[in-house]
């Protein structure tokens, strides 16, 4: 992730938010700032946070806290993202409606062979757009949405396996992580008040409360997972009070720690923090180590970009734009189509009537070439028959009425070049193949209208496959 983004995590309770620059080096991470004040006005407290950073544009990722998630856990014979989105939905969706909430899932540690193991984060729609109308109110550009689970396995993600209580104002995650990926979890509406003035004897009930839901999630773990966990790491609002954190050690029979600055792959910049531990901010710490492609939980939709109005109302005119443009080059290719077909037209009437010109001469009124064309050619035939001097005395037109008779229609014939005389006829002619040029004169010669039909030079064309032949023809 190169350039400067805000982490920012948002409960109704209050705010939590960091600076981390990261330009293809470690990441730097400065302006570590938390916000909690009674009442909490979440609008107020973004507003007031962006105020007092020295740079006025910035980009920012949401991070949904599980309190407003619900996870579910899916195992399948098969591992292509799109079939598991789809059988995800499918099986989520009874009972529910589809557009009251958003849907992401990523791939988990497998538990079973041959079976494939997804876990999936679902959110309320209506609180992640008034979300992100508090973002985009306070100014900043929103580029991505992912969940508190995914930033912990990235704050942890050297650890081969830990176990992470992040504790908040309301509820607790725990989460056993395989090098950042989480493989159980598990949230109770357990929290405690990061406030130096909490009531001692509410701190302590909470700590009971958290000391035995800690041995219950330990003992699970163990048994789902086949592991012996003999740590916990602790992060959250419980390190913002040094005796409570001391006195929880006390009462478990496993390890607490939390993770040194040392441990830790970025730079923090703030000396100063207002808690005595950055563990304290550790679900938005490891979105240092947060990208678009990064294998986290991704609730991030197009709804969600903040577009202004007026950035809609000019997209909507250049789509006009740009819409008008598109029918007026197709209408514009419409009318040259037609020009052209209509000069084609027009060169082939006139061919058609030189042609027809030259095979009556003694027409001088022409109507419809074609129409007196076969007239012609009809009436001359009827003559013929009905003449017994003529047999033998064939002419042009009848030769060539003859073969175009004999010669089937789905023969490669072409006639390139012809020549005639009373009796005779020669045509140099174009076929496909030597079978065809025997086929043709086996034809003609049946006719009893020849006497006479011959094939030569007959030969194969250099730049084609043709065969090109001359047809000689004898009438009389």
């Amino acid at each position: 992730m190169n350039g400067q983004v805000i982490a920012i995590y948002l409960t109704e309770t209050e705010l939590r938010a960091a600076v981390i620059d990261n330009r293809n080096g470690a990441p730097v991470i400065h302006g570590i700032y938390r916000s909690a004040a009674k009442p909490f006005d979440p609008a107020k407290a973004l507003e007031g946070y962006v105020d007092r950073l020295s740079s006025r544009d910035h980009q920012a990722v949401l991070i949904v806290p599980s309190e407003d998630l619900v996870y579910n856990e899916f195992s399948f014979p098969f591992s292509s993202s799109r079939k598991v989105e789809n059988a995800i939905a499918f099986e989520i969706s009874s009972g529910e409606n589809a557009e009251n909430y958003v849907l992401d899932h990523i791939k988990s540690l497998s538990r079973e062979a041959g079976l494939f193991r997804f876990i999936s984060a679902q959110a309320d729609r209506g609180r992640l757009q008034e979300k992100t109308r508090i973002i985009q109110k306070a100014g900043l550009r929103l580029i991505g949405i992912t969940a508190d689970i995914s930033i912990l396995g990235l704050y942890f993600q050297e650890q081969d396996e830990a176990l992470v209580m992040d504790i908040g104002e309301k509820s607790t995650l725990f989460a056993l992580y395989n090098q950042g990926i989480p493989v159980l979890f598990r949230t109770v509406p357990i929290g405690v008040e990061a406030s130096p003035d909490n009531n001692g004897d509410r701190c302590s009930d909470e700590l009971n409360r958290l000391s035995g839901e800690i041995r219950r999630t330990v003992h699970s773990f163990n048994t789902k997972a086949g592991v012996h966990l003999e740590r916990v790491w602790l992060t959250g609002n419980l390190l913002a009070n040094e005796n409570m954190f001391e006195k929880l050690g006390h009462n478990l029979h496993i390890q607490v720690d939390i993770k040194k600055s040392s441990e830790f792959g970025a730079v923090i910049q703030d000396h100063d923090l207002p808690y005595w531990d950055f563990n304290v901010f550790s679900n938005i710490l490891g979105a240092a180590f947060w990208n678009r492609k990064s294998a986290c939980f991704s609730l991030m939709k197009e709804e969600f970009t903040g577009r202004s109005r007026e950035k809609s109302g000019g997209l909507i005119r250049w789509v006009s734009i740009g819409g008008g443009l598109l029918v007026l080059t197709f209408f514009l290719s419409l009318v040259l189509a037609n020009a052209v077909l209509q000069k084609r037209h027009d060169f082939l009437s006139d061919e058609i009537r030189k042609t027809f010109s030259s095979a009556f001469p003694q027409v001088t009124r022409v109507v419809d070439e074609v129409k007196q064309a076969r007239n012609l050619l009809n009436s001359r035939r009827l003559g013929s028959m009905a003449s017994p001097e003529s047999q033998g005395r064939l002419g042009l037109l009848d030769v060539l009425n003859t073969i175009s008779s004999t010669v089937p229609d789905g023969t490669y014939f072409q006639v390139i070049n012809m020549f005639w005389e009373t009796g005779k006829m020669e045509i140099q002619a174009r076929t496909d193949s030597f079978k065809t040029v025997n086929e043709i004169q086996e034809l003609l010669g049946r006719t009893s209208d020849f006497s006479e039909v011959t094939i030569s030079n007959a030969r194969l064309r250099e730049d084609t496959a043709d065969v090109e032949f001359k047809l000689t023809i004898k009438t009389g």
